[in-house]
Protein backbone atom coordinates (compact mmCIF):
# COMPACT_ATOMS: atom_id res chain seq x y z
CA UNK A 1 0.00 0.00 0.00
CA UNK A 2 2.68 2.89 1.19
CA UNK A 3 4.47 1.57 -2.60
CA UNK A 4 1.20 3.47 -4.67
CA UNK A 5 0.89 6.43 -2.29
CA UNK A 6 3.22 8.54 -3.94
CA UNK A 7 1.87 8.01 -7.51
CA UNK A 8 -1.79 8.20 -5.41
CA UNK A 9 -0.85 11.56 -4.19
CA UNK A 10 -0.07 13.51 -7.49
CA UNK A 11 -2.54 11.37 -10.04
CA UNK A 12 -6.08 10.41 -8.91
CA UNK A 13 -9.35 10.84 -9.55
CA UNK A 14 -12.36 10.74 -7.37
CA UNK A 15 -15.99 8.65 -7.74
CA UNK A 16 -18.91 10.51 -6.23
CA UNK A 17 -21.16 9.30 -3.75
CA UNK A 18 -24.14 10.19 -2.37
CA UNK A 19 -25.00 10.70 1.12
CA UNK A 20 -21.80 11.29 4.26
CA UNK A 21 -18.55 10.71 2.95
CA UNK A 22 -15.18 11.85 2.50
CA UNK A 23 -12.61 11.73 -0.71
CA UNK A 24 -8.59 11.96 -0.85
CA UNK A 25 -8.79 15.28 -2.15
CA UNK A 26 -11.53 16.92 0.01
CA UNK A 27 -8.46 15.28 2.89
CA UNK A 28 -5.74 16.97 1.15
CA UNK A 29 -7.48 20.06 1.06
CA UNK A 30 -8.60 20.30 5.09
CA UNK A 31 -4.55 19.31 5.38
CA UNK A 32 -3.65 22.49 3.83
CA UNK A 33 -6.35 24.47 4.97
CA UNK A 34 -5.44 23.80 8.59
CA UNK A 35 -1.67 22.45 8.87
CA UNK A 36 0.49 25.31 9.72
CA UNK A 37 3.23 24.46 6.83
CA UNK A 38 1.11 26.84 4.51
CA UNK A 39 2.52 29.43 6.90
CA UNK A 40 6.09 28.93 6.64
CA UNK A 41 5.79 29.32 2.76
CA UNK A 42 3.95 32.96 3.50
CA UNK A 43 6.30 33.98 6.06
CA UNK A 44 9.56 33.12 3.83
CA UNK A 45 8.06 35.11 0.86
CA UNK A 46 7.87 37.65 3.70
CA UNK A 47 11.30 37.12 4.67
CA UNK A 48 12.35 37.67 1.23
CA UNK A 49 10.33 40.73 0.02
CA UNK A 50 11.98 42.24 3.36
CA UNK A 51 15.63 40.95 1.99
CA UNK A 52 15.10 42.56 -1.84
CA UNK A 53 13.51 45.72 -0.39
CA UNK A 54 16.88 46.34 1.94
CA UNK A 55 19.21 44.75 -1.17
CA UNK A 56 16.96 47.46 -3.75
CA UNK A 57 17.88 50.51 -1.00
CA UNK A 58 21.77 50.00 -2.00
CA UNK A 59 20.78 52.27 -4.85
CA UNK A 60 19.49 55.14 -2.43
CA UNK A 61 21.98 58.05 -1.46
CA UNK A 62 23.86 57.09 1.91
CA UNK A 63 24.11 60.06 4.36
CA UNK A 64 26.68 59.99 7.26
CA UNK A 65 26.48 62.78 9.94
CA UNK A 66 30.31 62.99 11.77
CA UNK A 67 31.58 65.18 13.79
CA UNK A 68 35.10 65.07 15.74
CA UNK A 69 37.20 67.27 18.55
CA UNK A 70 40.80 66.86 18.53
CA UNK A 71 43.88 68.14 20.56
CA UNK A 72 47.11 67.52 19.33
CA UNK A 73 50.79 67.53 21.11
CA UNK A 74 52.32 69.20 17.63
CA UNK A 75 51.00 71.24 14.36
CA UNK A 76 52.84 72.48 11.05
CA UNK A 77 54.34 75.49 11.49
CA UNK A 78 56.23 77.29 8.71
CA UNK A 79 58.72 79.67 9.37
CA UNK A 80 60.18 81.67 6.64
CA UNK A 81 62.92 84.49 6.64
CA UNK A 82 60.65 87.17 4.66
CA UNK A 83 60.34 90.54 6.70
CA UNK A 84 57.14 92.25 7.85
CA UNK A 85 55.73 88.30 6.73
CA UNK A 86 54.75 85.10 8.74
CA UNK A 87 52.10 82.60 8.34
CA UNK A 88 50.09 82.05 11.54
CA UNK A 89 50.49 79.02 13.65
CA UNK A 90 47.55 76.06 13.54
CA UNK A 91 45.92 75.45 16.90
CA UNK A 92 46.31 72.24 18.39
CA UNK A 93 42.38 71.81 19.46
CA UNK A 94 40.80 71.58 15.65
CA UNK A 95 37.08 70.67 15.60
CA UNK A 96 34.82 69.37 12.43
CA UNK A 97 31.02 68.46 11.68
CA UNK A 98 30.61 67.04 8.17
CA UNK A 99 27.50 65.56 6.16
CA UNK A 100 28.62 62.65 3.97
CA UNK A 101 26.74 61.81 0.90
CA UNK A 102 27.44 59.10 -1.01
CA UNK A 103 25.32 57.47 -4.08
CA UNK A 104 26.42 53.83 -6.19
CA UNK A 105 25.98 54.51 -9.53
CA UNK A 106 27.56 51.33 -11.11
CA UNK A 107 28.39 48.15 -8.56
CA UNK A 108 29.58 45.40 -11.12
CA UNK A 109 26.65 43.83 -10.95
CA UNK A 110 26.87 42.94 -7.38
CA UNK A 111 23.00 43.53 -6.02
CA UNK A 112 21.53 42.05 -8.95
CA UNK A 113 23.29 38.59 -8.27
CA UNK A 114 22.93 38.93 -5.07
CA UNK A 115 18.99 39.30 -5.48
CA UNK A 116 18.85 36.33 -7.79
CA UNK A 117 21.12 34.18 -5.16
CA UNK A 118 18.12 35.31 -2.65
CA UNK A 119 14.76 34.14 -4.74
CA UNK A 120 16.36 30.72 -5.39
CA UNK A 121 17.18 30.54 -1.72
CA UNK A 122 13.40 31.64 -1.13
CA UNK A 123 12.39 29.14 -3.71
CA UNK A 124 14.83 26.23 -2.24
CA UNK A 125 12.88 26.89 0.97
CA UNK A 126 9.48 26.90 -0.61
CA UNK A 127 10.34 24.06 -2.14
CA UNK A 128 11.27 22.79 1.23
CA UNK A 129 7.61 23.63 2.59
CA UNK A 130 6.18 21.58 -0.56
CA UNK A 131 8.42 18.32 0.36
CA UNK A 132 6.96 18.87 4.19
CA UNK A 133 3.83 19.06 2.48
CA UNK A 134 4.32 16.06 0.27
CA UNK A 135 5.20 13.60 2.96
CA UNK A 136 2.01 14.75 4.89
CA UNK A 137 -0.33 13.38 2.30
CA UNK A 138 1.82 10.55 2.26
CA UNK A 139 0.86 10.01 5.95
CA UNK A 140 -2.57 11.43 5.29
CA UNK A 141 -3.11 8.49 2.19
CA UNK A 142 -1.30 5.77 4.46
CA UNK A 143 -4.26 6.15 6.87
CA UNK A 144 -6.83 6.62 4.59
CA UNK A 145 -5.86 3.32 2.26
CA UNK A 146 -5.81 1.59 5.83
CA UNK A 147 -9.19 2.91 6.49
CA UNK A 148 -10.82 1.52 3.46
CA UNK A 149 -8.45 -1.74 3.99
CA UNK A 150 -10.39 -2.12 7.69
CA UNK A 151 -13.70 -1.24 5.71
CA UNK A 152 -13.07 -3.53 3.09
CA UNK A 153 -12.27 -6.75 5.83
CA UNK A 154 -15.62 -5.52 7.72
CA UNK A 155 -17.20 -6.34 4.73
CA UNK A 156 -16.01 -9.71 4.10
CA UNK A 157 -16.06 -10.50 7.36
CA UNK A 158 -19.88 -9.85 7.47
CA UNK A 159 -20.04 -11.90 4.40
CA UNK A 160 -18.54 -14.77 5.43
CA UNK A 161 -20.72 -14.64 9.10
CA UNK A 162 -23.51 -14.36 6.77
CA UNK A 163 -22.87 -18.01 5.13
CA UNK A 164 -21.76 -19.39 7.86
CA UNK A 165 -24.92 -18.29 9.57
CA UNK A 166 -26.93 -20.32 6.17
CA UNK A 167 -25.07 -22.95 6.48
CA UNK A 168 -25.89 -23.05 10.47
CA UNK A 169 -29.74 -23.21 10.18
CA UNK A 170 -28.75 -25.79 7.75
CA UNK A 171 -26.81 -28.02 10.26
CA UNK A 172 -29.63 -27.67 13.16
CA UNK A 173 -32.32 -28.82 10.38
CA UNK A 174 -29.97 -31.73 9.77
CA UNK A 175 -29.14 -32.33 14.17
CA UNK A 176 -33.33 -32.24 14.19
CA UNK A 177 -33.53 -34.75 11.51
CA UNK A 178 -30.54 -36.89 13.17
CA UNK A 179 -28.57 -36.61 10.17
CA UNK A 180 -26.02 -33.94 11.65
CA UNK A 181 -24.09 -33.41 14.63
CA UNK A 182 -24.32 -31.82 17.60
CA UNK A 183 -20.30 -30.98 17.35
CA UNK A 184 -20.92 -29.62 13.87
CA UNK A 185 -22.98 -26.71 14.82
CA UNK A 186 -21.16 -25.78 18.06
CA UNK A 187 -18.25 -25.59 15.89
CA UNK A 188 -20.09 -22.88 13.49
CA UNK A 189 -21.64 -20.92 16.17
CA UNK A 190 -17.83 -20.48 17.51
CA UNK A 191 -16.11 -19.37 14.11
CA UNK A 192 -19.42 -17.17 13.64
CA UNK A 193 -18.55 -15.59 17.33
CA UNK A 194 -15.03 -15.47 16.60
CA UNK A 195 -15.77 -13.13 13.10
CA UNK A 196 -17.90 -11.09 15.45
CA UNK A 197 -15.18 -10.17 17.56
CA UNK A 198 -13.11 -9.76 14.76
CA UNK A 199 -15.81 -7.03 13.24
CA UNK A 200 -15.25 -5.47 16.48
CA UNK A 201 -11.56 -5.27 16.83
CA UNK A 202 -11.92 -4.15 13.14
CA UNK A 203 -14.52 -1.38 14.06
CA UNK A 204 -11.71 -0.21 16.97
CA UNK A 205 -9.18 0.05 14.36
CA UNK A 206 -10.95 2.26 11.69
CA UNK A 207 -12.04 4.39 14.79
CA UNK A 208 -8.43 5.06 15.90
CA UNK A 209 -7.35 5.42 12.15
CA UNK A 210 -9.94 8.08 11.86
CA UNK A 211 -9.60 10.57 15.26
CA UNK A 212 -5.56 10.00 13.76
CA UNK A 213 -6.82 11.37 10.70
CA UNK A 214 -9.13 14.33 12.48
CA UNK A 215 -5.72 15.03 14.02
CA UNK A 216 -3.74 16.06 10.76
CA UNK A 217 -6.55 17.68 8.99
CA UNK A 218 -8.03 19.55 11.83
CA UNK A 219 -11.63 17.79 11.47
CA UNK A 220 -14.23 16.37 13.27
CA UNK A 221 -15.06 13.02 11.22
CA UNK A 222 -17.47 10.20 12.89
CA UNK A 223 -17.26 6.78 12.51
CA UNK A 224 -20.18 7.17 10.05
CA UNK A 225 -18.85 8.68 7.63
CA UNK A 226 -18.14 6.55 4.59
CA UNK A 227 -14.80 7.11 2.67
CA UNK A 228 -14.53 6.65 -0.54
CA UNK A 229 -11.84 4.87 -2.96
CA UNK A 230 -10.30 7.59 -5.46
CA UNK A 231 -9.13 6.00 -8.87
CA UNK A 232 -5.22 5.75 -9.40
CA UNK A 233 -3.86 6.65 -12.49
CA UNK A 234 -0.39 5.98 -12.87
CA UNK A 235 2.05 7.71 -14.94
CA UNK A 236 6.08 6.76 -16.49
CA UNK A 237 7.50 10.54 -15.71
CA UNK A 238 5.93 10.41 -12.02
CA UNK A 239 9.39 11.01 -10.39
CA UNK A 240 10.32 13.96 -12.63
CA UNK A 241 7.23 15.54 -11.14
CA UNK A 242 8.33 14.47 -7.37
CA UNK A 243 9.03 18.04 -5.26
CA UNK A 244 12.28 16.26 -4.13
CA UNK A 245 13.80 16.18 -7.79
CA UNK A 246 12.52 20.09 -8.02
CA UNK A 247 14.32 20.67 -4.92
CA UNK A 248 17.38 19.31 -6.52
CA UNK A 249 17.17 21.52 -9.61
CA UNK A 250 16.95 24.48 -7.34
CA UNK A 251 19.93 23.56 -5.11
CA UNK A 252 22.18 23.64 -8.53
CA UNK A 253 20.48 26.75 -9.63
CA UNK A 254 21.67 28.27 -6.48
CA UNK A 255 25.29 27.02 -6.58
CA UNK A 256 25.41 28.42 -10.41
CA UNK A 257 24.15 32.16 -9.49
CA UNK A 258 26.79 31.74 -6.12
CA UNK A 259 29.33 31.12 -8.60
CA UNK A 260 28.36 34.10 -10.96
CA UNK A 261 28.18 36.46 -7.64
CA UNK A 262 31.82 35.92 -7.09
CA UNK A 263 33.00 37.28 -10.06
CA UNK A 264 31.04 40.47 -9.70
CA UNK A 265 32.65 40.93 -6.23
CA UNK A 266 36.37 41.57 -8.90
CA UNK A 267 34.72 44.35 -10.88
CA UNK A 268 34.75 48.01 -10.19
CA UNK A 269 32.86 50.19 -8.37
CA UNK A 270 32.13 53.94 -9.25
CA UNK A 271 30.12 55.93 -6.76
CA UNK A 272 30.01 60.03 -6.53
CA UNK A 273 30.09 61.63 -3.12
CA UNK A 274 30.09 64.93 -1.45
CA UNK A 275 31.18 66.20 1.81
CA UNK A 276 30.23 69.50 3.34
CA UNK A 277 31.21 70.61 6.81
CA UNK A 278 31.82 72.89 9.33
CA UNK A 279 35.01 73.57 11.18
CA UNK A 280 38.15 74.67 11.94
CA UNK A 281 40.93 74.32 10.32
CA UNK A 282 38.80 73.84 6.92
CA UNK A 283 40.20 73.59 3.48
CA UNK A 284 42.78 76.27 4.21
CA UNK A 285 44.85 74.85 6.75
CA UNK A 286 46.21 78.58 7.49
CA UNK A 287 42.99 80.16 8.18
CA UNK A 288 42.96 79.91 11.74
CA UNK A 289 38.85 80.96 12.01
CA UNK A 290 35.49 78.14 11.57
CA UNK A 291 35.27 78.22 8.03
CA UNK A 292 32.33 76.46 6.16
CA UNK A 293 33.69 73.92 3.06
CA UNK A 294 32.57 70.71 0.81
CA UNK A 295 34.15 68.82 -1.62
CA UNK A 296 32.65 66.75 -4.33
CA UNK A 297 33.40 64.04 -6.65
CA UNK A 298 33.33 60.43 -8.04
CA UNK A 299 35.25 57.26 -6.37
CA UNK A 300 36.43 54.15 -8.44
CA UNK A 301 37.25 51.35 -5.97
CA UNK A 302 38.72 48.17 -7.68
CA UNK A 303 40.11 45.12 -6.06
CA UNK A 304 42.94 44.30 -8.02
CA UNK A 305 44.09 41.00 -5.45
CA UNK A 306 42.06 39.31 -2.99
CA UNK A 307 44.91 36.51 -2.51
CA UNK A 308 42.60 33.77 -5.06
CA UNK A 309 39.43 33.91 -2.84
CA UNK A 310 37.27 34.37 -5.58
CA UNK A 311 39.00 30.94 -7.02
CA UNK A 312 38.25 29.24 -3.93
CA UNK A 313 34.90 30.22 -3.62
CA UNK A 314 34.29 29.15 -6.83
CA UNK A 315 35.81 25.66 -5.97
CA UNK A 316 33.73 25.24 -3.22
CA UNK A 317 30.43 25.63 -4.96
CA UNK A 318 31.22 23.47 -7.74
CA UNK A 319 31.90 20.65 -5.04
CA UNK A 320 28.74 21.77 -3.86
CA UNK A 321 26.77 21.33 -6.89
CA UNK A 322 28.53 17.87 -7.58
CA UNK A 323 27.31 17.25 -4.30
CA UNK A 324 24.16 17.59 -5.31
CA UNK A 325 24.52 15.80 -8.34
CA UNK A 326 25.48 12.74 -6.12
CA UNK A 327 22.24 13.47 -4.24
CA UNK A 328 19.92 13.39 -6.71
CA UNK A 329 21.34 10.50 -8.23
CA UNK A 330 20.91 8.13 -4.85
CA UNK A 331 17.43 9.61 -4.59
CA UNK A 332 16.66 9.03 -8.47
CA UNK A 333 18.44 5.26 -7.92
CA UNK A 334 16.10 4.64 -4.61
CA UNK A 335 13.02 5.64 -6.80
CA UNK A 336 13.61 3.55 -9.52
CA UNK A 337 14.30 0.20 -7.03
CA UNK A 338 10.97 1.11 -5.57
CA UNK A 339 9.12 1.57 -8.82
CA UNK A 340 10.46 -1.95 -10.31
CA UNK A 341 9.33 -3.48 -7.12
CA UNK A 342 5.63 -2.34 -7.87
CA UNK A 343 5.83 -3.46 -11.05
CA UNK A 344 6.88 -6.84 -9.81
CA UNK A 345 3.98 -6.74 -7.33
CA UNK A 346 2.19 -5.92 -9.71
CA UNK A 347 2.38 -8.67 -11.90
CA UNK A 348 2.99 -11.33 -9.51
CA UNK A 349 -0.94 -10.01 -8.38
CA UNK A 350 -1.90 -10.36 -12.36
CA UNK A 351 -0.32 -14.33 -12.43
Amino acid sequence: MKQIIPIIIMFFGLNVAIGQTITLKECFDNAEKNYPLLIQQDLWQQSFAQTNAILNKNWLPQVDLNAQATYQSEVTQVSLPIPNFSIPALDKDQYKATLDIKQLIWDGGTIGKEKSVKRIENSIEQQKVTIDLFKLKERISQIYFKILLTDESIGLTKLAIDDMSTRLKTVESGIKNGVVLQSSADRLKVEILRQRQRITELQTDRNTNITALNTLLGTSYTSEVAFILPQIVASPNSLQLRPEMQLFDLQQQQFSSKMKSVTTKNMPRLSAFAQGGYGRPGLNMFDPDFQFFYIAGLRLNWSLWNWNNSGNEKKMYSIGGQIVDKQKEIFSRNANVQLQMQQGEKKQKHC
